[in-house]
């Protein structure tokens, strides 16, 4: 808000609230990769819910963050740059560590 940038906050999915049956519907086992587990497969199914929301939207960009991420102070600013220099598709800006190690990306 602060920076004068539109947001929406769409709520994670709970591996361990939702049952079966609707994990199914919303990440199916079958694809992409059979062989996550439920957790995996929520997490998944929560980022598809970004993106159909996005696609269902007139918005003409996305910015998808995780819920710790840690927004820099200027990022409204560089936004238009950002956009610019990138142009269309999606810029994947992500950092996988180890459990329990501690991770920090700022955008």
């Amino acid at each position: 808000d602060a920076q004068g940038i539109a947001w929406l906050r769409v709520a994670g999915i709970d591996a361990y609230a939702v049952s079966a049956a609707e994990l199914d519907a919303l990440a199916a086992k079958s694809v992409p990769i059979p062989r996550m587990p439920d957790t995996a497969r929520a997490c998944a199914a929560g980022h598809l819910q970004i993106i159909q929301a996005f696609l269902a939207s007139d918005a003409t960009h996305a910015l998808i963050l995780e819920d710790d991420a840690v927004i820099a102070t200027d990022l409204g600013q560089a936004l238009p740059d950002i956009l610019k220099t990138f142009g269309a598709g999606i810029l994947n800006i992500s950092r996988q560590n180890p459990s329990g190690s501690v991770k920090r990306v700022i955008v």
